[in-house]
């Protein structure tokens, strides 16, 4: 997803410094901001993208969480890096889960 394809209000509030994981665009969940920093980013939901790594990709749920946790957890890309959100048990596994 390029940030043109957003939804207009996410767009908006959405700072230029923001990564946008273009494979994810339909596990954003909203825009969010980490202290002491003012400017968005986009909050991505854990679950959701486990989801579609084992729908796009064929991973089976051990393949699309072991992905994550080595490829996405830790993305550090500077003041726009992405907000990833857990809210279920098997997010808070995945985000848990050693690397």
């Amino acid at each position: 997803m390029i940030k043109d394809e957003l939804d207009p209000l996410v767009y908006e509030e959405l700072s230029d410094e923001a990564i946008v994981l273009e494979v994810f665009n339909d596990c954003v969940v909203g825009v969010g901001s980490v202290f002491p920093h003012t400017h968005s980013v986009l909050i991505y939901d854990v679950g959701e993208m486990v989801i579609s790594l084992m729908k796009k990709d064929g991973m089976d749920m051990e393949e699309a969480m072991e992905f994550y946790a080595y490829n996405i957890a830790g993305l550090c890309v500077g003041d726009g890096t992405p907000i990833f959100m857990s809210d279920k048990i098997i997010d808070r596994a995945i985000v848990m889960q050693p690397l």
